[in-house]
């Protein structure tokens, strides 16, 4: 299930900074992202990989932005998995799909980003999902 997202900014020290929070299901780690062609040794993106990065455009598309509206440099970037078992699952693997799909959908380079922050809970019975939050940082 995905939440209605927002948009905004956050006033830090009477400085407004363009914000943006999404609540997504969890990405495909990365050992899931690529297969190859039956017979060849092109890889391609795995159906899981192309179905998320729909998920993500259209909960972007959901915060009804401006249009050509891009997040400038530098940027944070928090993101939050909740899981429902303890089974194993890295960190670093599910975050770089989420913010190379991020990226493309918010209209961003990830190069921007200078700092991240990932974080990961268990909590037993929940719906798996992602908390993002990107935010321009202003000097």
């Amino acid at each position: 299930m995905i939440q209605r997202s927002k948009s905004g900014t956050r006033e830090d020290l009477g400085i407004m900074t363009p914000i943006v929070s999404l609540t997504l299901p969890l990405p495909p780690s990365t050992n899931h992202l690529y297969e190859r062609r039956k017979g060849g040794y092109e890889l391609r993106l795995t159906e899981a990989a192309r179905g998320y990065e729909f998920i993500v455009n259209r909960a972007v598309a959901d915060l009804d932005l401006p249009e050509g509206y891009r997040l400038r440099p530098p940027l944070r970037v928090r993101i939050g998995l909740v899981l429902a078992t303890r089974r194993r699952r890295d960190l670093d693997n599910s975050a770089k799909y989420l913010l190379d799909s991020l990226a493309f959908a918010l209209g961003f380079d990830d190069d921007g980003i200078v700092e991240l922050h990932l974080t990961k809970e268990v909590k037993r019975g929940c719906e798996e999902q992602c908390f993002v939050t990107v935010e321009e940082l202003r000097p």
